[in-house]
């Protein structure tokens, strides 16, 4: 494990990039399965979600505050 969260989440992309490391509901109704989400997706994610916090001016230090329904999304 690394000093942070962020830590873990680039080095399972670096180390394992295909590995499995979450899995969000698929679709709606009865029917929905799951989706698997790898590690270098998740990454991808979070890259995405830090290009978009700085690109609104956020800078570290700085506290804010996110509302989303319960998902993926929060980790």
């Amino acid at each position: 494990m690394g000093e942070n969260a962020c830590d873990d989440v680039f080095g399972w992309a670096a180390r394992e990039p295909g590995r499995v490391t979450f899995a969000r509901q698929a679709g709606k109704g009865a029917g929905r399965g799951w989706t698997p989400v790898t590690a270098a997706e998740f990454a991808s994610r979070v890259e995405a979600v830090a290009a978009g916090l700085i690109a609104e001016g956020i800078q570290p230090g700085d506290r804010i505050g996110l509302m989303a329904a319960a998902s993926l999304d929060w980790v």
